[in-house]
């Protein structure tokens, strides 16, 4: 506050130490940032005997293997949904009732809502939720033989 503050009221007292407080915590914080920013070094920074790698060279390499894990994680399953959309595809190519095939084919393989395969098939919903609930059944039949 220093020799300036002419208030003479509570509230003004008040005001300018909360003022007062919240300047000196920023300081601080700003004090401790530098110092952290100082002390963490730099990325070129290199370490004495070593031409080319530094202290960060380490947490980079295994960013790197870290993100190469995740992608090799990433493409088994791609292939794996790929594995069971086609399984799938050929359990419903395996359903006999051609009305069933309708609406198991738009449900699974192109994922549409009941109410459009009610619309692309000229029938209600109430029907397609019939056909799909009997073609389930029989699909899990097939699929759960078909299992080695």
């Amino acid at each position: 506050m220093g020799p300036g503050f002419r208030g003479s009221a509570i509230g003004q007292f008040r005001a300018a130490l909360h003022r007062c407080v919240h300047n000196s915590c920023m300081d601080y914080g700003r004090r401790e940032l530098r110092h952290e920013k100082h002390a963490a070094g730099s990325l070129d920074e290199r370490y004495e005997y070593a031409d080319e790698s530094g202290p960060y060279d380490a947490a980079i390499a295994r960013h790197s293997l870290e993100r190469e894990a995740l992608a090799a994680e990433s493409e088994a399953e791609e292939e794996s949904r790929r594995e069971s959309h086609e399984l799938v595809a050929w359990g419903i190519a395996q359903v006999e009732n051609d009305n069933y095939r309708a609406v198991l084919e738009p449900t699974y393989l192109e994922g549409l809502p009941g109410d459009e395969i009610a619309e692309r098939l000229d029938i209600s919903p109430d029907n397609v939720y019939a056909r799909r609930s009997r073609g389930v059944k029989q699909l899990e039949e097939i699929l759960r033989d078909h299992r080695p």
